[in-house]
């Protein structure tokens, strides 16, 4: 199991807590570890997966105990070279299957990039941790020159001169763009977003999993 720690802004596996520790509980309260103890032996347990993360106290006072719930997903699976890979996947397998049919569907050329939550861990606007309290989006970057030339001439604004989006249902469907993304929320049981980038080095600017 992992526990979101403010002390050190990542999950972090409940063995690897310290006295002093920071960790999120229920209603984005933060409370302090005030120690730790490994019990070794046989309890019978039962397996369930929950949608989100769930770290709430039962009881009061010396008599509290914490409880902690989350998703296969809250672990944070590597690729073959020991690279971490975006939240929201269960295994690097499953992160390839995601990521093949993405390129499938997309113009000859785009290079795709994960960004937001799933990369950095945390909501950039509110600061919850990814799939706390709701199911997270996949923001995925875009960087191919034809889809942004022209999704600039369907009257699309770039912000910065750099970025567009994230691209609502007509722009997706009007770039060729919707039967993919629709495809891949489906498969990731999550919101998929698309941002058109005009160049990889702004793209870049932002935390990035380049997908390969």
């Amino acid at each position: 199991h992992v526990v979101w720690s403010a002390s050190r802004r990542g999950w972090v596996g409940a063995h690897e807590l310290y006295p002093g520790e920071m960790i999120q509980v229920a209603g984005n309260v933060v409370a302090p570890v005030e120690g730790a103890r490994r019990v070794v032996g046989r309890i019978e347990v039962f397996g369930i997966e929950v949608e989100y993360f769930h770290n709430y106290f039962v009881g009061t006072g010396d008599n509290a105990m914490l409880v902690h719930n989350g998703p296969e997903c809250l672990v944070r699976p590597k690729d073959a070279e020991g690279n971490p890979l975006p939240y929201g996947f269960k295994s690097a397998e499953e992160y390839r299957a995601f990521t093949a049919k993405l390129k499938s569907g997309l113009p000859e050329g785009t290079q795709p990039l994960f960004q937001g939550s799933s990369v950095t861990g945390t909501s950039f606007k509110t600061g919850e941790p990814f799939d706390v309290g709701r199911k997270s989006d996949f923001d995925i970057a875009l960087v191919h020159d034809e889809t942004f030339l022209q999704a600039l001439d369907l009257g699309a604004k770039a912000k910065d001169g750099t970025r567009i989006g994230p691209l609502n249902q007509a722009q997706m469907e009007a770039l060729g763009l919707l039967n993919v993304q629709q495809e891949l929320a489906a498969m990731a049981g999550r919101p998929v977003k698309f941002m058109l980038f005009d160049s990889t080095e702004s793209a870049l600017q932002r935390p990035s999993i380049w997908v390969r």
